[in-house]
């Protein structure tokens, strides 16, 4: 068998095992006496589904990795210039077909978890979470991704040799990783989704809580990983020295981590003082919805289009699914979100509605309650901003998205809040807080949070007078410089930065006590101190970066930028011979800058220069002839980063760079002198619409070449572009579409080896008069190239801050999950309120008074009361 007919036979066992799965849950819930029976049955077509879907896409990567052309996905993804074995294996998840089976072979993967975790819950959650896998298997029946080349393009002779190639912006390491990472997070939503249904049709709003915590803050935390993956990603690949743009396709992951990261918070309240029900069991349902939502965005082909200004609605976009697929996403959409909704609508009235609000605004009650309404607020306002476009083109009116300055403007006063809760937070107790002792333990925070606004306060002063020094209005574009003055910014800068140290602050003060006690209790509070430091790194390094725009002519010397002095050093690309001044037609082709830091001129005590070397990466992927001919290549350029503790240096290439060369306007069977040269133009040689070049000889007086008669002949031409058809292609203004070939002269080489080189500029017609370039030892090809150069400050804790809050969401998960674990042992829910629940921050309560013998009683462990209490 073909690895095709593996994988696509796979496909269909997987959807076939994954219905009777649903059907042998359903049936062990309806005959209780066979109950077994029918578990061990859905258990073992459960186990077929998982091997099915594990099948396919082991033959899918089977055949992208070995290149097997005659599958069409092969060629759109991968290609003989694709050496690294990586990327060969990333390309499989690279298209809308690999990635739905990406997401199919995680949510099977998780779900064998569940289903041995899930124990009395097992035949109440399985159907619910095994639809899925029955619908991403209905869904790459239809669009299949093993579709042979021939059958998917009918009117092709043969089957091609090479493919199209991954995408040069996706030859990245985080192309390995962040993908899993993001649809891992995506495919655990399904598990709270599962869970908060069945809590609904059996009414177990107290019982699957939990369960599903632990679920919730592992979708959380890896869904918070996955978006930081893509933000660093793009921070270091796409050159405009930012990692959050609001695209679209960025928020589509941003949303659901919202909702899902809200469900925990409120979870927490549910397990703790029974409130928060209703909540709970809406923003269980709604995570995995919206993250259909997101899918649903990227995948139907709304943000593949251009707004009214040229510019693409995401960059990150998929083509429109095939039509067949589309139906089958727009039915999950519908199944789970209308679904969902109806049956929390239906059971509203029976769920416990209990005050979320503590008995005082002063109490964790009312942070918690606040902390998931904010959640909510702002998922809501990027899910509205995120799908006008597909809202604008269900009306048939110009596709059009919300610029950065929108979200910018309605995330400021929530993430202020959010700071200033989290702030508190950790002095709070639950029910009601002590004034009093509340301030006293904020007092000293408080007091250090000023000292930090003081000094804030000069650096911001500072930071002002460098960006209006060196910034040109255009590159401050989506920043808070675009909707508020400087003292405004000023002020809220300073405020929304101190409030994120206070919450960094009072939380680190607090999970270094409680790790000390109890570790696993601290996971909250060390995710708290990452939000407070991520906060402080986004509002410094977007708005006090720092970004000038510099040209570099070689010849002309370095340049100084923020105290950096950078020089130009060459290219690293090795040109192809019909490309001979075009290092850029190499993939490794980098521009070497040498840097020289503030204070850098000096040698250390060593020896060694304190110098490097930065190489922003320049080149064109796939060299395409019509792009050529039409002067405007696919180029890619890639940013070169030197980090500090404090800041990065980002240089990228503003825009291509050009090359300047010496040339001559010469006549048929005259003679030009070009510095130490004599240019020789004997004829011009034409093919009417196919080829005009000009036979040219060069001397050099003062040094003879070696060659007969001491000159050096060369032919450089101009060739017309033609189809595969052999018609001439023209630009879009009508113009015969050119291609200039240059011809290097190996009998002329400068110091370093490198020959000479000879390009026809232009030819006219009935003159034969050409205009010739040459780039010739004493007459060089000189470069010019224009640089972005940004100076990033506390952009490292932006990073910091992420992997803080995700190492702390990890740490709550294993907390929450041995408790579930206890769960399950007792057959119990945890007490409601447990004595010292979150380490120390509870009110004291009063000393047991002495027993009559004369020593104090111990109260019973809440625990093992239950235990002794639900005995016989």
């Amino acid at each position: 068998m073909t690895p095709g007919t593996i994988g696509s036979t796979a496909v269909f066992v997987g959807l076939l095992a994954s219905v009777l799965v649903i059907i042998a849950y359903v049936l062990a819930l309806w005959r209780p006496s066979g109950e077994a029976l029918w578990r061990s049955i859905a258990r073992a077509c459960y186990a077929l589904t998982s091997a099915s879907v594990l099948t396919a896409f082991g033959a899918l990567a089977y055949i992208v990795y070995h290149r097997l052309y005659q599958y069409d996905y092969a060629v759109q993804h991968t290609g003989n210039d694709l050496h690294n074995h990586w990327f060969r294996l990333a390309a499989t998840w690279s298209g809308q077909e690999g990635s739905f089976l990406l997401w199919a072979c995680w949510t099977a993967l998780i779900g064998c978890v569940v289903m041995l975790r899930a124990r009395r819950y097992e035949a109440r959650v399985m159907p619910i979470y095994t639809s899925v896998i029955a619908f991403l298997c209905a869904i790459l029946i239809k669009q299949s991704p093993y579709t042979l080349f021939l059958k998917a393009h009918p009117g092709l002779p043969g089957v091609p040799s090479d493919g199209f190639g991954l995408t040069p912006s996706l030859q990245n390491y985080w192309m390995t990783l962040h993908p899993p990472t993001i649809f891992f997070g995506f495919a655990s939503l399904a598990v709270p989704f599962s869970y908060a249904a069945a809590a609904l049709i059996w009414r177990d709003y107290e019982g699957w809580a939990p369960r599903v915590f632990p679920y919730a803050l592992l979708s959380s935390a890896v869904l918070g990983l996955g978006l930081f993956m893509g933000g660093y990603w793009a921070y270091e690949t796409l050159g405009w020295h930012g990692f959050w743009a609001w695209d679209p396709v960025e928020n589509a992951s941003f949303f659901p981590w919202l909702a899902v990261t809200a469900l925990a918070h409120g979870l927490l309240a549910q397990r703790t003082r029974r409130t928060m029900v209703r909540t709970n069991l809406f923003f269980g349902l709604l995570a995995f919805w919206l993250f259909l939502v997101g899918t649903f965005l990227t995948r139907s082909g709304a943000l593949a289009s251009k707004m009214p200004n040229g510019q693409l609605l995401s960059v990150h976009a998929f083509d429109n699914i095939g039509k067949s697929g589309l139906v089958l996403m727009v039915t999950m959409l519908l199944f789970y979100g209308i679904g969902g909704l109806a049956l929390w609508l239906w059971r509203l009235r029976t769920m416990p509605k209990r005050p979320s609000m503590g008995d005082s605004l002063l109490s964790r009650d009312f942070a918690l309650m606040l902390s998931v309404l904010l959640m909510g607020i702002a998922c809501a306002i990027v899910t509205l901003g995120s799908t006008t476009p597909l809202f604008l083109s269900w009306l048939h009116r110009p596709p059009s998205a919300p610029a950065p300055v929108f979200y910018n403007k309605a995330m400021f006063p929530i993430v202020l809040i959010t700071a200033f809760v989290i702030a508190c937070v950790p002095w709070l107790a639950w029910r009601r807080t002590d004034p009093e002792k509340f301030k006293q333990k904020l007092l000293i925070p408080w007091l250090i949070m000023i000292a930090f606004g003081f000094g804030l306060f000069f650096w911001v002063l500072s930071s002002q007078r460098a960006i209006a020094a060196v910034s040109d209005p255009q590159v401050l574009k989506d920043t808070l410089h675009q909707w508020m003055g400087p003292g405004g910014q000023r002020v809220l800068v300073i405020s929304m930065a101190s409030l994120g140290f206070l919450a960094a602050l009072s939380n680190a003060m607090l999970a270094y006590r409680v790790f000390r006690k109890k570790p696993l209790s601290a996971g909250a509070w060390i995710a708290h101190v990452g939000v407070g430091v991520l906060i402080i790194g986004v509002i410094l390094s977007n708005t006090f970066e720092r970004t000038a725009l510099v040209t570099l002519k070689e010849g002309q010397g370095p340049v100084k930028v923020f105290g950096y002095t950078i020089s130009f050093e060459g290219m690293t690309g090795k040109p192809l011979p019909e490309r001979p001044l075009d290092p850029e037609y190499d993939p490794e082709n980098r521009v070497m800058l040498r840097i020289t830091p503030p204070g850098g001129d000096r040698i250390d005590a060593s020896g060694n220069s304190q110098t490097f070397l930065m190489e922003p990466r320049w080149f064109v992927p796939r060299p395409s002839v019509e792009e050529e001919a039409q002067g405007n290549p696919d180029t890619m350029i890639w940013p070169s980063i030197k980090k500090y503790v404090g800041h990065d240096l980002y240089i990228a290439l503003a825009s291509q760079p050009g090359v300047e060369l010496p040339y001559v306007t010469i006549r048929p069977r005259s003679v030009t002198q070009l510095g130490p040269y004599r240019i020789y133009y004997y004829k011009a040689v034409t093919r009417p619409l196919q080829y005009m070049g000009a036979i040219i000889g060069i001397t050099d007086p003062e040094q003879p070449f070696n060659t007969p008669d001491h000159i050096v002949a060369a032919e450089p031409g101009i060739e017309f572009v033609h189809g595969p058809d052999g018609s001439l292609m023209r630009t879009p203004q009508g113009m015969p579409m050119l291609v200039k070939t240059g011809e290097a002269l190996p009998q002329i080489t400068d110091s370093q080896g490198r020959p000479g080189v000879a390009i026809l500029d232009s030819l006219k017609v009935g003159s034969d008069e050409a205009r010739i370039a040459f780039s010739l030892p004493d007459l060089p090809a000189m470069w010019t190239v224009p640089l972005s150069v940004t100076y990033k400050p506390g952009i490292n804790l932006v990073w910091t801050g992420v992997l803080l809050a995700v190492a702390g969401i990890l740490l709550a998960m294993v907390r929450r999950a041995r408790e579930a674990q206890e769960v399950e042992e007792t057959g119990l829910l945890l007490p409601a309120d447990p004595d010292d629940e979150e380490g120390i921050d509870r009110e004291k309560p009063a000393r047991t008074p002495p027993t009559p013998q004369g020593k104090p009683s111990r109260p019973e462990p809440v625990r093992a009361a239950i235990r002794r209490a639900s005995r016989p």
